[in-house]
């Protein structure tokens, strides 16, 4: 990550599937402003104001994937097609995580724990 030139504005990073039985990647994805609406991405080393750590949570359906700002990136599990995003309450996603219900995921934001419909 010395060399910036080559990544795009608020870049993240990629979400990337491989498949289990073929060993060969589905589908890859590129997280940066033109997902987040944010220029700002992740920072070398540390994950202050202007940095992130990303997290994946992988569904029957669905991967979701935090972004800055407190957002929700959810892609379609066959394509890798963004589907919907969402904005949680917070700027910092801190976890996130399956509610004990099954149906739903939890989230761990700046600001509180927040269960969110998974759909």
């Amino acid at each position: 990550m010395s060399d910036r030139q080559h990544y795009s504005s608020g870049w993240v990073g990629e979400l990337i599937a491989l498949s289990t039985t073929r060993q060969d990647e589905l589908w890859r994805v590129t997280i940066d402003y033109r997902l987040t609406g944010l220029e700002w991405g992740i920072s070398e080393g540390t994950y202050g104001s202007k940095g992130y750590a990303g997290k994946v949570w992988v569904g029957e359906k669905e991967v979701v994937c935090t972004a800055p700002g407190g957002q929700l990136l959810f892609f379609d599990m066959e394509n890798g097609r963004l589907k919907r995003k969402m904005k949680v309450n917070g700027n910092y996603i801190y976890a996130i995580g399956w509610h004990r219900d099954g149906d739903k995921i939890r989230v761990a934001t700046d600001q509180e724990l927040q269960v969110i419909e998974w759909k």
